[in-house]
């Protein structure tokens, strides 16, 4: 059977296996036939359309094609069912739709859509002029969706008295909101103790338009080349100001970099649920601001008490932390961290009448409010030889090893 062809409609035929489908082939057929009359309609992108604006790739033409598709076949109407046929196996239905009728129904919609999109418009600029810039981009968004079936006309409206490409408008004017605001921090440039926090007074950024007015409600994602952050986004406040705080530096290198950008992503998100305007405008650019950190080894004091005098395990400590270039002080007032080592001895004998000298040693590192950051108490470490004298030699020097190569690593581990 040969398709019919008739220049003032456009045709759908469908068809469906009976046996298949016993309770649903009409239905079937019927949706097939609109399929293939929606196939019919073909979409074809006005050079001063948004869509050709942001088609910088196939991918999304490819996505937007398919979503059209789909579109058209969900708003069909004024289609006419012009006869159907079956016999034993399968089941036939040709329906029309006037090429006329249908341009006058899509025409309908679009200025239905274009006044529903300019509406929205007209509000986000005056929401812009009162520098509510956040708001004025969820309008905008939410605009397009108005428009979104017809991404690919020119959409022609007035605005001010002058005609406008309303999709290009809309677009123009989400670049423009973002072009006027500004992510700016007192301080290009910090150095910090690693160990240490960065308070959130250091890593506070303003969010302002290029008049000097502070904008609020504006999201902000951070990154940190130095590990990952917690919270690494958060919104302005009244006063245009965001911050963050680190709770503790742990990188090895000398400089990391703190950026705070305009999450625009996330605009999206609270305007659409819609896949195809977040993907169309996901790309946007989002402004950035970036602060350099430098990163300075901290600073220690060590200071020993022991029952015999001995500056042994002292000694042991401090001479552990110069290969790691840490950098140790006299002076208490002067250290970012304090080290406090007491240990004691006592003496016993074997079963096979050795002296025995056991060490017990506590280790305690507080930083410059004397909070505890460390805490290690030690019990196990012993000296056996056939004096007390020698016992008590063997038992520092196992103390100093155990310092050196466990201890002193567990303090940095804990510490950085």
């Amino acid at each position: 059977m040969n398709r019919p062809i008739n220049p003032e409609f456009y045709i759908g035929i469908g068809t469906c296996n009976k046996k298949s489908n016993i309770n649903s082939y009409q239905q079937t057929t019927k949706n097939n036939a609109l399929n293939d009359l929606a196939g019919e309609i073909h979409v074809n992108i006005s050079n001063t359309s948004l869509l050709y604006t942001l088609s910088v790739n196939n991918t999304i033409k490819e996505t937007f094609d398919s979503k059209t598709s789909t579109s058209i076949n969900e708003s069909l109407e004024g289609y006419e069912l012009v006869d159907t046929y079956e016999d034993e196996f399968a089941y036939w239905a040709y329906y029309k739709l006037s090429r006329i009728k249908y341009a006058e129904i899509k025409q309908q919609r679009i200025q239905k859509a274009v006044d529903s999109a300019l509406s929205k418009f007209e509000t986000a600029v005056t929401y812009e002029n009162q520098q509510q810039y956040y708001n004025a981009l969820i309008l905008l968004i939410k605009s397009i969706e108005d428009i979104k079936p017809y991404l690919s006309e020119s959409l022609r409206a007035k605005y001010n008295d002058k005609e406008i490409y309303l999709g290009n408008e809309i677009f123009n004017k989400i670049l423009h909101c973002l072009s006027e605001l500004k992510i700016w921090s007192l301080q290009k440039e910090i150095t910090v103790k690693k160990g240490q926090p960065i308070k959130s007074e250091l890593l506070s950024f303003t969010i302002s338009d290029r008049n000097g007015n502070k904008i609020e409600n504006i999201p902000i994602i951070v990154e940190f080349t130095g590990g990952a952050i917690i919270n690494d986004r958060d919104r302005t406040s009244t006063q245009g100001v965001v911050s963050f705080s680190i709770p503790k530096i742990k990188s090895k290198k000398s400089i990391e970099y703190f950026t705070a950008k305009i999450d625009f992503n996330s605009i999206l998100q609270d305007a659409t649920n819609d896949y195809l305007i977040r993907k169309l405008l996901r790309n946007v650019k989002q402004i950035d601001f970036q602060k350099q950190i430098n990163i300075q080894n901290p600073i220690f004091f060590v200071t020993s008490a022991d029952k015999n005098n001995q500056p042994i395990l002292e000694d042991a400590f401090t001479g552990s932390l110069t290969p790691l270039n840490l950098e140790i002080t006299k002076n208490q007032k002067d250290a970012d961290f304090i080290v406090d080592i007491s240990s004691n001895t006592f003496q016993s004998t074997t079963t096979n009448y050795m002296c025995k000298v056991s060490i017990e040693v506590t280790i305690i590192v507080k930083n410059q409010t004397s909070k505890i950051l460390y805490q290690r108490n030690i019990s196990d470490i012993n000296g056996i030889q056939s004096t007390f004298d020698s016992a008590k030699s063997e038992a520092y020097r196992n103390a100093v090893e155990y310092i050196a190569n466990r201890i002193v690593a567990d303090i940095i581990d804990q510490l950085f």
